[in-house]
């Protein structure tokens, strides 16, 4: 499933009272980062599926060449396993979105 032209929110129950972007760890960026970099850097550009496929190619230091093989390889694989971004409510997602 991946979502289009759609919001997402912070949960009601969140504890959460502000927004964090997320960092880069031990010199090399985490998966919430990347996921973060691309959607901020081109805003409204990527699907969901867009985010998660090139967020594992950056991860794995994967070259674009076969992408559309890979692409169908990484989404089988995983067949539902990445619903939801890395990044949660405590790094970004807060109030002052």
């Amino acid at each position: 499933m991946s979502y289009k032209n759609t919001l997402i929110t912070i949960s009601e129950d969140s504890k959460v009272t502000s927004a964090k972007v997320p960092v880069i760890r031990n010199g090399k960026p985490t998966i919430a980062y990347i996921e973060y970099d691309l959607m901020n850097n081109n805003p409204y550009k990527f699907t969901q599926d867009d985010v998660q496929f090139k967020t594992y190619l950056i991860k794995n230091q994967i070259e674009e060449e076969n992408a559309d093989e890979l692409r169908e390889q990484f989404f089988f694989k995983i067949q539902g396993l990445l619903q939801s971004f890395s990044f949660s409510e405590e790094l970004w997602l807060g109030n002052s979105l």
